[in-house]
């Protein structure tokens, strides 16, 4: 321990001779001091008093400002071409954002996320997508869990002692930035009824949406949203029932939601959704075009011989991609586009792995341990 400590010492030291270079991403990956061990002398230098004012508060858990390590990693300079999440559940919870430029099919990681399925305390976080009568996720199994950056991604801590549910954040360093605690909702005593908040995701309009299970009955949810970069109590607003990032207005199309996952709105009305059916006796996923209006769901994709799924609409509406894979065979998945008015889809040359047969069923990932490839966006 004391070779640890004096190694930080002999870190501090060369850091601040270096002009302060170390980014506050690598500070805190490092995780807070040890209040059991930090030493601190007011004397040195004004930046150790402004290092000390971003403490954890001695009297519990700290929780960070958004503004500070719960809004993770800067937002690159420019998000552009297609985007897919690749989870990984082989060796825990992996998330890894890439943008694949449709034209020459350069790949570029935006982001990362490790989740840890337990703390140092027995906890851990978890995802509950699209359970019945609590939310259903606007953009396929993944898109509204991410921050529009690809900065954060929203999760629920379990408390195992006192069954304790709350919403929140990990940031791409593995910080949990606790939603349910900085609006001050957690139990205040041993007799209090737990807490059971659960993230449903982020708006594009950077508001964080939360549901409070212990509130809710089936059938009837009740959402709250808050903003991500100003999480106090006051700021606290009930999202209607029938906001369509919550998907329950059922006089346009809750008919969607125990049959078809959306991956991409195209307007008010239309929208890409992937929908689940069979062919030639063999259980299949298709991307089709549904119109909400007339409640028609159109199949796009030319024959019936494959899987496609995760449909995302190029920014000038001019074209799909979508990932593809054949129902027999050994063949590996693969990105495709095609143009909106019909063709044959192109191949888009891409270093994306090989997706399993689950297509963003994420109880399906995590219980079979697979790999999982979908698509997002497209910008």
């Amino acid at each position: 321990m004391k070779k640890c400590f004096a190694l930080f010492l002999v870190l501090t030291i060369i850091l601040s001779t270096l002009g302060g270079c170390a980014s506050r991403d690598d500070a805190a990956a490092n995780g807070p001091p040890d209040p059991s061990t930090s030493v601190t002398d007011p004397a040195e230098n004004n930046e150790s008093n402004e290092e000390a004012q971003n403490q954890p508060d001695e009297n519990g858990p700290a929780t960070e400002t958004p503004s500070q390590s719960g809004k993770g990693p800067e937002e690159p300079e420019e998000i552009a071409g297609i985007t897919a999440v690749v989870a990984d559940w082989k060796t825990g919870m992996n998330f890894t954002i890439v943008s694949i430029d449709p034209d020459t099919g350069e790949q570029q990681t935006i982001s990362y996320f490790d989740v840890l399925p337990l703390t140092e305390d027995g906890d851990f976080y978890t995802f509950d997508f699209k359970g019945p009568g609590t939310y259903a996720l606007c953009y396929s199994s993944y898109r509204d869990i991410f921050s529009p950056d690809y900065s954060k991604v929203a999760v629920h801590k379990q408390f195992l002692r006192t069954g304790e549910n709350h919403a929140g954040w990990l940031d791409t360093d593995g910080n949990f930035f606790d939603v349910t605690e900085a609006l001050g909702l957690q139990a205040k005593s041993d007799f209090d009824d737990p807490a059971q908040y659960f993230p449903v995701g982020f708006t594009e309009d950077g508001l964080f949406v939360y549901t409070d299970r212990a509130l809710t009955t089936p059938g009837e949810p009740v959402y709250y949203t808050v903003p991500v970069d100003d999480v106090r109590p006051e700021n606290i607003q009930e999202m209607p029932a029938t906001d369509s990032f919550v998907h329950q207005d059922s006089a346009t199309w809750r008919w969607l939601n125990n049959n078809y996952i959306p991956t991409d709105w195209i307007s008010d009305t239309q929208l890409l959704a992937d929908y689940e059916t069979r062919k030639d006796f063999a259980l299949c996923t298709v991307s089709v075009l549904v119109d909400t209006t007339t409640q028609e769901a159109t199949e796009y994709v030319p024959g019936s011989s494959r899987h496609s799924w995760g449909g995302v609409m190029s920014p000038d509406g001019q074209n799909i991609a979508f990932m593809s894979a054949p129902i027999g065979g050994n063949e590996p998945s693969d990105l495709f586009v095609m143009g909106v008015d019909g063709g044959d889809p192109e191949r888009v040359a891409n270093s994306l792995p090989a997706s399993a047969n689950s297509h963003g069923d994420v109880q399906t990932e995590i219980t079979t341990g697979a790999t999982c490839v979908t698509l997002i966006d497209w910008r």
